[in-house]
């Protein structure tokens, strides 16, 4: 039987443009669902006032387990969201994580608990309750549930968001006093509960509830049942398309493959993040030590990259960008650093330079000039560039950037310059059925498997002007910084503009952010505006060019998305870069939750938060913030 949705439909901002929306409310969700022991209730949903179970003929669910995280892939065919007389088919993936000796700070206060996440564990089921290990949630362990590739099989209606709504925790073992934290970072919300059985309100698109201590050792608490819902939308065909992954439709569009590569590892430490204000993040270098004050702003700030060049007074950079980590965590715990480490240029002042020096002939690229002789490639005559082709150079690179990044103080690691290394192409791929296919993939490969679960694995890496904007290179890092966004690629037929570039950089990361990737914008004015001499004229000059990258920024925004907006990143005195925008209104105002996804009517941008709308053209580079 063909069931029907009707949907109100509204009109938004003007008349050309429809929309209208359902939402699939998920009532029960249970660990033995989609499994031999289910029962029909362990999943239940509405649509439109009709509930679905596991008797239902048009839903399929199958669970399957890879490396000890859960995942329940749900297929569902039984309605016609476009009224033509076809069921058409909805495809999600629940997945469950589970974590042991995670670091937790639980008070009583409201919005004022702490959880980071520790190393992986089992995802168990104990009596149909989702548990940990081989028990249910203790102290410091954790449960984490989110919904990946929710999608239709239709192209004019889209999944628009998803949603945790709430959970129910249980005691099994009977005892009180159960306490809990809810979500991962600063600021979160806790609770307990001495019955047996608790419901707890969870809104987010990631759902980590964590185990924060009870009255007895062994009485602790498990998850029974977690709600959450998905909003379907429809669109005309002004609004981006829903299939993030489809680049067909620009000049580039024949190097993109249309599968996202899956990632092998993912840290189970992200960055602090809230829609409550701009997430920024930063980078910055001085050779001399940061002052007090230095610190005190850049501590202010979600993420810092420390680059290249940051001796920080000391003997090596490495050194130094481990006093600057150490002085910036003293300050704010929360702080994400990055370690900069160059992918091709073999950028001097580390402490393990000598052994490349010492292998500098094998481990260096060459060139053969006409006579045939060949002698050491050098870039601005200056350094020399990494030769991946060398087992023994990737052994070097890869233990000295592992050595670096065990150190508490750093989260994580940062590679620039994925652009200089070997391009991938649709006949050579980094990566086929999985395994490393050239001699970069074997190096980045081997520390993404070595790199500690806590650690970050960032790269300078989506770009518009490359292959498949370089998208292949996410199977081993978590997130992608982006620079050049405005820059188009070269030699397409038809040329590719500007504004196709920026609008593809804006489908690169709202497609890596819907995946779950940190997302990290570099930018600086968008003008041909010339940049003034003066320290205070340059200041006016960057405050006076933001809205544009910021407005291009909060277009692609998605959760775990930050922004930088400098002049450079040097800290020294003598360079005079505005490396800190601290000063500008715009970046210190209240922002708040998306209230809508980004609506597009050719190189037109548009989007609400709580706080600003707003509207952007790609094409002219004019932007317009309305504050509220």
């Amino acid at each position: 039987m063909i069931h029907r949705i009707y949907l109100l439909f509204i009109l938004i901002g003007f008349p050309s443009i429809v929309y209208s929306s359902t939402d699939i409310y998920f009532e029960r969700f249970k660990p033995k669902a989609c499994t031999h022991e289910q029962k029909n209730g362990d999943l239940v949903f509405n649509i439109d006032n009709n509930r679905i179970d596991l008797s239902d003929a048009a839903l399929t669910c199958t669970k399957e387990v890879v490396n000890n995280k859960w995942f329940y892939h749900i297929e569902y065919d039984g309605y016609d969201f476009n009224y033509d007389d076809i069921n058409d088919k909805l495809d999600l993936t629940v997945k469950v994580q589970a974590f042991m000796d995670s670091t937790v700070a639980y008070t009583k206060t409201d919005n004022d608990s702490f959880v980071k996440l520790g190393k992986r564990s089992i995802v168990n089921d104990i009596n149909n309750n989702w548990s940990v290990g081989n028990h249910v949630i203790k102290n410091q362990e954790s449960l984490q549930f989110s919904i990946i590739d929710a999608k239709l099989s239709l192209n004019d209606y889209y999944v628009n968001d998803n949603r945790f709504i709430k959970a129910k925790l249980v005691e099994p073992d009977a005892g009180y006093e159960h306490k809990y934290i809810i979500g991962t970072g600063s600021n979160l919300v806790s609770g307990e509960f001495r019955k047996p059985r608790k419901t707890i309100k969870l809104d987010s698109k990631l759902a980590t509830i964590t185990g924060a201590g009870s009255s007895s050792i062994k009485k602790d608490f498990a998850i029974h049942n977690i709600n959450f819902k998905l909003t379907i939308m429809s669109r005309n065909e002004e609004i981006i398309d829903s299939n993030l992954s489809d680049y067909s439709s620009y000049p580039s569009g024949s190097t993109f493959s249309k599968a996202y590569p899956e990632q092998d590892r993912e840290s189970t430490h992200y960055p602090s993040f809230s829609w409550d204000h701009i997430p920024r993040w930063l980078a910055v270098r001085k050779a001399t030590s940061f002052t007090n004050e230095e610190v005190l702003s850049i501590s202010n700030y979600d993420i810092v990259m420390l680059e290249k060049s940051n001796h920080q007074g000391l003997k090596t950079v490495d050194a130094g960008i481990l006093d600057a980590a150490t002085r910036l965590k003293q300050i704010n715990e929360n702080l994400t650093t990055l370690f900069y480490f160059n992918a091709r240029v073999h950028y001097t002042g580390y402490s393990f330079d000598q052994e490349f020096e010492d292998n500098k002939w094998d481990w260096s690229k060459k060139v053969t000039d006409n006579n045939n002789v060949e002698s050491i490639f050098m870039f601005k005559d200056r350094y020399y560039y990494h030769e991946f082709t060398s087992p023994g150079m990737r052994a070097w690179w890869a233990k000295s950037v592992l050595d670096t990044v065990s150190h508490p103080q750093i989260d994580g690691l940062f590679i620039d310059a994925i652009a200089k290394t070997p391009k991938e192409d649709l006949n050579n791929p980094l990566f086929v059925n999985g395994k490393p296919n050239t001699d970069f993939a074997l190096l980045v490969d081997d520390v993404a498997k070595n790199l500690p679960g806590d650690k970050l694995f960032i790269g300078n890496t989506l770009r518009a002007e490359t292959n498949n904007g370089s998208r292949s290179h996410l199977k081993y890092q978590d997130g992608s910084y982006l620079e050049r966004w405005t820059i188009p690629m070269k030699g397409t037929s038809p040329k590719m503009s500007s504004a196709d570039a920026i609008s593809l950089s804006i489908q690169l990361m709202r497609e890596a952010s819907s995946k779950g990737k940190v997302i990290m914008l570099q930018s600086s004015p968008v003008t041909d505006d010339p940049i003034p001499n003066s320290l205070v004229e340059k200041k006016a000059y960057l405050a006076k060019h933001v809205d544009f990258p910021l407005a291009v920024f909060l277009i692609a925004a998605g959760e775990n998305s930050f922004f930088s907006y400098q002049l450079g990143v040097s800290a020294d005195e003598k360079v005079q870069d505005i490396w800190n925008s601290d000063y500008i209104p715009q970046l210190n105002r209240p922002l708040g939750q998306p209230l809508t996804e980004p609506k597009q009517t050719g190189f037109i941008y548009e989007r609400k938060f709580e706080f600003v709308d707003v509207w952007v053209d790609v094409e002219k580079k004019i932007a317009r913030l309305t504050w509220k």
